[in-house]
């Protein structure tokens, strides 16, 4: 499967770390992001991330008069509500 281009905006000290990881490793940093990418989707942290929009998204059907932006703006305020307490 071809790449697609994507902007990322990361901590310079992370940014710093995945360019030694790439010269260390012969790799790009483009394969670096994504292995790391790869893994988490594959980890626990991700299920349980997509159950949590699940939940959203089946609220949000029960309601038929959220317009788009509103369902997008609940949506992203669950998910960091999500997080924020799995950081507890």
């Amino acid at each position: 499967m071809a790449n697609e281009k994507a902007t990322l905006y990361l901590d310079p000290t992370l940014r710093k770390a995945i360019k030694i990881v790439a010269v260390t490793t012969s790799r790009t940093e483009s394969e670096v992001v994504s292995e790391a990418v790869e893994a988490y989707l594959q980890s626990g942290h991700a299920a349980s991330a997509q159950r949590d929009l699940q939940q959203v998204l089946k609220a949000l059907s029960k309601r038929p008069s959220v317009s788009d932006d509103e369902a997008m703006n609940l949506a992203v305020r669950e998910v960091h509500a999500a997080r924020k307490s799995k950081r507890r």
